[in-house]
């Protein structure tokens, strides 16, 4: 094999890798909107539409302490995730239960955002109105919570 045809592979491999979402960069995520120092920031990262809005499912999650955190009414988290199309939903848990609390009619009473800053009336965002895609070795999304 020539060093041409090595060469040529091994970029051919790289094209390959990085196309596959197998490089993993991080993603900042500016959270804004936040109201109070109570509670927790839950976080969740999804990868496609099937998992969207399961968060057995979120290729990434996380309950950011707003008690030892530097809290303001904007924080900053930083994840590293493979190249890709992601979408992200964050919502404030102030009574730190674990649970998106909603209404007798299922609307949410804490408050959130998802990526896109998507907020469709009358039912929960889609995958396709959130996704951003992530293929920069930074990308910035900011997310207001409401």
């Amino acid at each position: 094999m020539s060093y041409k045809s090595i060469f040529l592979f091994c970029g051919l491999m790289s094209l390959t890798h990085a196309a596959y979402g197998s490089t993993a960069e991080a993603v900042e995520i500016r959270v804004t909107g936040i109201s109070s120092c109570q509670g927790n920031v839950m976080l969740a990262v999804y990868d496609n539409e099937s998992h969207f809005m399961n968060v057995e499912q979120a290729v990434a999650k996380e309950a950011i302490n707003l008690a030892t955190a530097d809290c303001a009414s904007t924080i900053l988290y930083r994840i590293s995730i493979p190249y890709g199309q992601y979408a992200i939903v964050v919502y404030h848990d102030a009574n730190s239960n674990g649970i998106h609390d909603k209404n007798w009619f299922g609307v949410p009473t804490e408050t959130w955002g998802v990526s896109n800053n998507a907020r469709p009336l009358l039912r929960e965002p889609k995958f396709r109105e959130c996704a951003f895609t992530h293929s920069a070795s930074r990308t910035s999304v900011t997310i207001e919570i409401q």
